[in-house]
Formats: structure tokens, sequence, C-alpha cells
């Protein structure tokens, strides 16, 4: 299998170049790669608008490659708010949202970002509401690449799991159930993120074999140029190992660089 990982430059929260431009890399990466599936790190189109012309671009030119992509902009959420407006009333959250570009189907609706971290869980009432609340929609994040069965976790949801020391337990035994299920989980992300050691356990562990069976992590982020923490701006580089990450059987594996100033792609050959 063949798995392409693409990302973009992020400054700050706002991304380098535009949505066109973006959707057109997207559009070359896959025509001259021909990847079976491509993994876009968070914000990887501007709008919906965007999403609907690069699907009639690669259907122009009979692509088979499946690709996870996200709208930074959507226009259901910002036209009706949130889902989790409907559980917790006045809440203002992320406007990006998850599909799937199937190759000449459609485009499938993966959802919203429900939390970013750890503390969000833990803060009592809205962590326990947030949490029943990305349960319910979590069947909208399963999907197929080829024959195989995938799950969507977005950015910080990766913190539906919880590491102590050496330990991972899980805050939710449905979507243990759902990851466990699938031969593969995808974690678009719109930069990289900090606690790389919980990170890389935390990826290991949801790639692991499950009854034998082969699984794949894979995991792509921006590189944030203008990133502000506290007082001091953090400029992340592109080449960074851990900005996008292929996980088989609780190994990471080889990937290959393609550097380009525009997008970073990176490839990886598995046999899931």
């Amino acid at each position: 299998m063949r798995i392409g990982t693409l990302s973009f430059e992020l400054q700050n929260n706002e991304m380098a170049l535009s949505g066109h431009e973006r959707s057109q890399i997207i559009k070359t990466v896959v025509q001259q790669y021909c990847p079976d599936f491509i993994l876009c790190a968070g914000y990887s189109l501007e709008n919906n608008t965007d999403l609907v012309l690069l699907k009639e671009e690669l259907d122009a030119i009979e692509t088979k490659t499946t690709l996870v992509v996200e709208v930074k902009n959507d226009e259901q959420i910002l036209n009706n708010g949130h889902p989790l407006n409907e559980e917790i009333p006045g809440y203002v959250g992320h406007n990006h949202k998850m599909f799937v570009i199937e190759p000449n189907k459609n485009i499938v609706a993966l959802g919203a970002q429900f939390f970013a971290t750890s503390g969000e869980l833990d803060e009592s009432p809205w962590g326990k509401i947030k949490l029943e609340a990305f349960e319910n929609q979590f069947s909208n994040r399963i999907f197929l690449i080829g024959k195989y069965k995938a799950v969507a976790l977005c950015c910080g949801e990766l913190n539906v799991l919880k590491k102590h020391d050496d330990d991972i337990s899980w805050r939710s035994k449905l979507v243990k159930n759902a990851i466990f299920d699938a031969d593969i989980v995808v974690n678009p992300t719109h930069d990289g993120m900090a606690n790389y050691g919980t990170l890389n356990a935390k990826r290991r562990y949801l790639s692991k074999k499950v009854n034998e069976r082969n699984r794949c992590y894979i995991s792509s982020s921006n590189w944030n140029t203008l990133k502000k923490r506290k007082k001091d701006v953090i400029c992340q580089s592109p080449s960074s190992d851990s900005l996008h990450s292929v996980y088989l059987n609780g190994e990471k594996q080889t990937t290959k660089r393609y550097p380009n100033p525009s997008y970073e792609l990176r490839i990886a050959e598995i046999s899931i």
C-alpha cells in the first residue's frame, strides 16, 4: 500500500498559501505520485467550494487515490454552529471539518473536532458531555481505503487515550472497540504537537496488532512558523521527523521525503 502524507506552512492560525494554491498542490501530488491514500494535514482546504472543485478535478483525471482532507471554514458549522451547541448552549467551537474524497465516488463528511486536550475532557461537567457527543457521532468517522476499514481522529482527539507512566488507557469503550475493529487509524493535525514521548507511545499503541491482524496508524501535521506559546514564538520545521508518522504493528515505518518549498510530502510503502 502506497501512503502519502501532505502538509503546508501554517502561520499562527492562518495558512501561508491560499486555498486555491493548496487545492492545486493536492491535485498535482495525486497526479504525479499516484498513492493509494493521502492524509492531508488539518486546514488543507479553505472552504467547501475548494472541496467540491478539488473533487471535480480529481474525477477528471480518474484518480484511484482516496484522500482525507479538512475544510478550515465549513459552511454548515459557520451557518448552524458547532454540533456541540446542541449539548452545550452557546458553545463556540472550531469551524473545521474532516472529509473523505473517494475516488470517482463521493465526498463523505467525517465530522467536526470535539475536543483538543486532555484538560477539556477532565473538566466537569463539560468533559463528560463532550465525550458523550463524540461517541454519539463516532460511527461517522469510519470509512474505507480500498478494502481496508479506516477510522479518523481529528488532531487532539487523540486524547481519547490517556497515558499513565508506561500504561495507556481509554476514556471510551465504544471508541476503543471501533478503533481496534479498524485496520487503519488516521490522525490529521493542525501543527506539530508537543510531548513527543507521549504521542509516540499512543501512536505505537494505536497501530498494534489485534488478533494477529496487521494495523496501521498515520498522522500528518502542518509546520507552524509563527506558533505562539505564552510570550515566545516557536518556529516549527517542515523537516521535523515527528511532523508525519506512519506506524505498522507498533513500529515506525520509513518514509521518503519529497522536499518542496511550498509543501511537505512523504510517502511510505507498507504491506498491510
